[in-house]
């Protein structure tokens, strides 16, 4: 709750900053852009099969309520939009995403691909879909070229993947998701790497053993 609450704080100097930047200034001297207009990808004309793929790296469980969320946001929005019938939810649930061996739903979706049997696939960012930039944009030249294309459509970025313009972006992204995999890789090794340097093994919790004040295991003689 202090988190939200200092974020709120923090927006709000900035937006008085603002305000007292430009205090006393015409609106008549500003150029105004306006925004422009989001793409509705489920506004279609002909019936079209459209599946979610979802993905979750760990066993937290703030991770696993952020995996149900995704599923049920994505099977709400696509079976309310007419002329948009949803195949399948594909999800994998405790799997990186930077290596894709373990990712069985991942796997079984690219093969309903080349079935012809989907025409897009809705996912939540281009980190939730892959994290190696390589199997990424392979992956999506992969579906492009299909003799029955299939699209991406990453909500979070608004990228729809047969969009010609999106590329550049997309490629952006996918590199940006693989470095953040590998930092976050890297500082937990570094952790672990510390730990070991004073003694301190992060070991599992074992039956039969605890862990003293100094985080040594003992036998527990309960």
């Amino acid at each position: 709750m202090r988190d939200n609450e200092q974020k709120a704080c923090s927006l709000a100097n900035q937006k008085n900053k603002i305000r007292e930047r430009y205090k006393g200034v015409s609106i008549d001297e500003f150029d105004i852009i306006p925004a422009l207009p989001q793409e509705d990808i489920f506004a279609v004309e002909n019936e079209q099969r459209g599946t979610v793929y979802a993905r979750v790296s760990t066993d937290d469980p703030r991770q696993t309520s952020s995996y149900e969320l995704q599923k049920k946001h994505y099977h709400d929005v696509i079976s309310k939009s007419s002329n948009w019938k949803l195949i399948q939810i594909y999800a994998d649930e405790g799997i990186s995403g930077t290596f894709l061996q373990h990712c069985d739903q991942f796997k079984l979706m690219i093969e309903d691909c080349n079935k012809g049997e989907i025409d897009l696939i809705v996912t939540k960012s281009v980190s939730r879909f892959v994290r190696n930039v390589v199997n990424c944009i392979g992956y999506v030249h992969e579906l492009l070229a299909l003799p029955h294309p299939v699209g991406v459509f990453f909500e979070t970025e608004r990228l729809n993947t047969f969009d010609p313009k999106s590329e550049m972006v997309f490629s952006f992204m996918a590199t940006l998701a693989q470095e953040e995999s590998y930092t976050k890789s890297e500082i937990m090794f570094a952790s672990i790497e510390v730990h070991f340097r004073r003694g301190i093994f992060l070991t599992p919790t074992l039956l039969g053993y605890d862990h003293d004040e100094d985080g040594n295991l003992m036998v527990n003689k309960g």
